[in-house]
């Protein structure tokens, strides 16, 4: 059963560093009843995702982000899901060797970060990397 409304905790992005290095991002959300199923009235909570399909490739990969994080806060709104204490975080917290970010990947996600007023997770240990 779907919801009255619906509510996410943030954005991840997901990094692609081959021949046209650009950002994708995904958002989950969840219903009212998250956490709060009763199948015997049947209510069961339901979840989703939005997520950037075509990872923007046009001028600097420092640029696409902005955009993938725009679009997703755009349709966000237009489908009535809120964010709750919203966090911006990207896939594998930089720690995955097969999946490296960029140089300068912390310094360009605090700076998101600020600029649409999410809170992003404390990566000062990657930022020489």
């Amino acid at each position: 059963m779907i919801g009255k409304s619906h509510w996410s905790t943030g954005i991840i992005l997901r990094y692609y560093g081959d021949s046209h290095p650009a950002w994708q991002g995904t958002l989950d959300f969840l219903d009212e009843l998250f956490v709060r199923d009763d199948p015997d009235a049947g209510l069961i909570n339901t979840r989703g995702t939005l997520e950037t399909r075509f990872v923007p490739t046009s001028g600097h990969y420092a640029d696409t982000v902005a955009v993938v994080i725009d679009t997703l806060m755009t349709d966000a709104a237009r489908f009535g899901i809120e964010f709750r204490e919203p966090v911006l975080d990207v896939d594998g917290e930089g720690d995955d060797p097969h999946r490296p970010l960029p140089e300068g990947w912390v310094d360009l996600l605090e700076e998101q970060g600020r600029r649409i007023g999410w809170r992003v997770p404390d990566y000062e240990r990657h930022r020489r990397q």
